[in-house]
């Protein structure tokens, strides 16, 4: 995902007001009705300040910078939604491989084809857990 704070020029302890701006002067500038103007520059110059004004978008948006969670190819939606899934499907894994475990140590009495079946699904419902809090 693009820096929001890069295009605007801005730092990221930058103030509404100094967004708001910083915003003005870029929009001026690189309007698509304006001889010099960029409309895909004007567009990125929209995304991000709509990001930044809004405080529980900016919030969300920081805290994934700081954890690296953003790339240049996925945007912020997308960066958000791919994680949950991935914490999704590891819960599901991890209730699956609960259930697995239980009916082998309960109903076939400690088979062990199905007792390390169960480990190794817990083991990825871990992993997925662990990898979606880390992006």
């Amino acid at each position: 995902m693009k820096n929001y704070y890069k295009i605007l020029g801005v730092s990221e302890r930058a103030t509404d007001k100094e967004i708001h701006s910083a915003y003005r002067a870029l929009a001026k500038q690189y309007h698509p009705d304006i001889k010099k103007g960029s409309e895909e520059a004007f567009k990125d110059l929209a995304e991000a300040y709509e990001i930044l004004k809004d405080h529980n978008k900016r919030e969300l948006y920081d805290a994934l910078l700081a954890s690296g969670g953003l790339s240049e190819s996925k945007t912020m939606i997308e960066s958000i939604f791919n994680g949950y899934l991935m914490s999704v499907s590891a819960g599901v894994l991890f209730l699956y491989s609960v259930i697995l475990l239980f009916i082998g140590v309960v109903i076939f009495k400690g088979s062990i084809i199905t007792i390390l079946l169960a480990l190794i699904l817990v083991g990825a419902g871990f992993y997925l857990k662990y990898k979606s809090f880390i992006r």
